[in-house]
C-alpha cells in the first residue's frame, strides 16, 4: 500500500505512462507527487459540485482533472506549478479514458469528513481513481527481449491491474479503517529461437541432437496487501512532530505473491550407439521443462507508524520482488528409438537414463548452455523492467507492503493505502 517507490527511478515511468495513457516525463510525475489537496477542495470545484457527487458519482476523468488546476491555482503556491504544467498534459490526453468514482478507487464514504479534510498526494489520487475505474488495466512493459539471445515472439506483453491505490480513515477495527492495494497477475508466452544444439559424447554414445523447438510462459501474480488500523497500541494524537509524534498501528494482511518462468525445450536427433559393427543409430526425442521463480514470501506483520516520519517515509513490509531460486529441471517425455545389438554392453534403460541425464545437464550448464545464455538473462529483465517497476509503482512487496500514515486527529487516525 501507498505509494511505493521514489519517482528518481526512471524504470517507473512507462508502466505509469501505459496506467494514465500519456507521455509524461519524470519532472511532471515528480510536480503532481509533490502536490497535495484536500478533497474538500476538489468538491467545492463548479465541474464536481459538491462532496457527495465527489465521492459517490462516477466523473469524468477530465473534469476531475480540471477540478484538481483549478483548485491548485486559488491555493496561489508557485511550488504547484509544476503540477499544475503536468496535469495540462493530462487534461491534453484525458479524453478516451474513464469516468471514475473517488470514494470507490479510495475507499472513503460519502460524508466522511475526516477524509474529506485531509491532505492527500493528487498523484495518488489520480493515479489510484483510474486504476480502480478501468477494472482491470494493461500494462505494457518493454525491454523484456533486450540483450537476450535466442528470444523470439513474445505474444502477451502486458500486466492485469485489477485494483487502485486506496486510503482508509476509521476508527481501529472497523470496516472504514481497512484499505486494500493494488493485485497484479498475467501470463506472457515466449517463443525461443536460434536454440542451440546438444552434443553427445559419453561412453558409447556420440553424436549432435538439435533442440527444434522451445517455448516459454511467465505467470505473474502480485497478490494485495490489505492494512487496518488496530488497537492496542491505542491511537496517540501528539504534536506532529519528531519530539511528540502521532502514533497507530496498522495490521497488514496478505495475499499470495509469486511469479515463475518456465520454458519447455524439445530435443530431437540422431546419436551413434557403440564401436566397430557393434554400432547402432539411435533416434533421440524429449522434452525438457526448466522452471524457476519465487515464493509467497515472509506473513505480515503489525506496523507501527508514526507521524512524523511515516507521512513521507513508508514502513515496508514483506520482501523486494525479485527472482529467487535456480533452474529446476523436469523431463516431460522422452524415448529413445533403438535396437541394440547383443555384446553390447548397455541395456536400453540405462542408455535412455544416460541420454537424459546428459541432455539436462547440456542445457543447464554453468557455461553456454541455454540455462545461462537465455534463461538467466531473460529473467533478469524480467526482474528490472518488469516486476520491480511494476511492484514499486503500486506499492506491492512480497508478502507485505509499503505503508504510509497521512495524518492523524484525534478519534479519527487516517492512513493511506
Amino acid at each position: 500500500m501507498g505509494r511505493g517507490g521514489p519517482l528518481g527511478d526512471s524504470s517507473l515511468l512507462g508502466p505509469l505512462n501505459g496506467l494514465l495513457g500519456l507521455n509524461l516525463g519524470l519532472l511532471g510525475y515528480q510536480g503532481m507527487a509533490q502536490a497535495d489537496l484536500r478533497l474538500a477542495q476538489l468538491a467545492a470545484e463548479p465541474r464536481i459540485g459538491s462532496e457527495t457527487r465527489l465521492l459517490s458519482s462516477p466523473i469524468a476523468y477530465g473534469d476531475l482533472v480540471q477540478a484538481s488546476i483549478d483548485a491548485l491555482r486559488k491555493e496561489d503556491d508557485p511550488t504547484n506549478e509544476a503540477a499544475i504544467q503536468a496535469l495540462g498534459v493530462l487534461l491534453g490526453a484525458s479524453a478516451g479514458l474513464p469516468a471514475v468514482t473517488v470514494g470507490q478507487a479510495l475507499s472513503i464514504a460519502a460524508g466522511d469528513s475526516a477524509a474529506l479534510d485531509t491532505d492527500l498526494n493528487l498523484l495518488d489520487v489520480l493515479a489510484g481513481s483510474l486504476a480502480a475505474a478501468n477494472g482491470r488495466r494493461a500494462l505494457e512493459i518493454p525491454n523484456l527481449q533486450m540483450g537476450v539471445p535466442g528470444i523470439g515472439n513474445v505474444t502477451s506483453t502486458s500486466l492485469g491491474v485489477q485494483q487502485g491505490l486506496s486510503l482508509a480513515c476509521g476508527t481501529p477495527g472497523s470496516i472504514e479503517s481497512r484499505a486494500t492495494s493494488s493485485q497484479v497477475d498475467g501470463t506472457m508466452d515466449i517463443d525461443f529461437a536460434n536454440l542451440p544444439s546438444v552434443g553427445l559424447d559419453f561412453g558409447l554414445v556420440k553424436g549432435t541432437l538439435q533442440t527444434t523447438k522451445a517455448t516459454g510462459s511467465l505467470t505473474l501474480n502480485l497478490g494485495g496487501a490489505t492494512g487496518q488500523l488496530v488497537s492496542p497500541p491505542p491511537v496517540t494524537c501528539g504534536g506532529g512532530t519528531s519530539a511528540a509524534p502521532d502514533t497507530f498501528t496498522v495490521r497488514v494482511g496478505t495475499s499470495l505473491a509469486s511469479y515463475r518462468l518456465v520454458s519447455d525445450v524439445r530435443v530431437r536427433g540422431k546419436v551413434s550407439v557403440g564401436t566397430g559393427s557393434l554400432k547402432v543409430d539411435a533416434l533421440v526425442d524429449l522434452t525438457v521443462r526448466l522452471s524457476m521463480g519465487t515464493g509467497s514470501g515472509p506473513a505480515g506483520a503489525d506496523v507501527p507508524l508514526s507521524i512524523p516520519p511515516n507521512d513521507t517515509v513508508p514502513r515496508q513490509t514483506g520482501g523486494a520482488a525479485a527472482l529467487l531460486g535456480p533452474v529446476v529441471p523436469q523431463v516431460l517425455t522422452s524415448s529413445v528409438d533403438v535396437s541394440l545389438p547383443l555384446g553390447l554392453g548397455i541395456g536400453l534403460g540405462a542408455l535412455k537414463a544416460g541420454i537424459v541425464d546428459a541432455v539436462v545437464a547440456d542445457l543447464t550448464a554453468a557455461t553456454g548452455g541455454f540455462t545461462v545464455k537465455t534463461l538467466n538473462p531473460l529473467a533478469a529483465n524480467i526482474d528490472q523492467y518488469l516486476v520491480g517497476p511494476v511492484a514499486r509503482l503500486l506499492g506491492l512487496r512480497l508478502a507485505g507492503a509499503d505503508v504510509y500514515a497521512v495524518n492523524a486527529v484525534c478519534a479519527n487516525p487516517r492512513l493511506t493505502g
